[in-house]
């Protein structure tokens, strides 16, 4: 949120997060639920309810990127996205 650390900031977070199709109000709400709920877990203060709404968060990025290759990841099978690395 603050550009910290590497971090992008609020205004360029803001920025591509709309660039991909995503409405502004949820991006902001998840910027939000991010610094909030971290520092409130940090804290110790309402603890439940803010990782409630981190994982309420994180679930979304789980569904949009697992919904092209599928859930589960089965590494042997050559499927677009999915190569095969013998070195393993």
């Amino acid at each position: 949120m603050l550009g910290r650390f590497g971090g992008a900031g609020f205004a360029a977070t803001m920025h591509n997060f709309g660039q991909r199709g995503f409405p502004a109000i949820l991006v902001f709400l998840m910027i939000i639920v991010e610094f909030a709920g971290s520092l409130g877990l940090i804290l110790g203060l309402l603890s439940r309810i803010a990782a409630f709404a981190i994982a309420v968060d994180m679930t979304v990025p789980a569904i949009t990127v697992t919904s092209k290759f599928g859930m589960l990841i089965n590494w042997p099978v050559n499927r677009k996205g999915r190569e095969w690395n013998s070195s393993f």
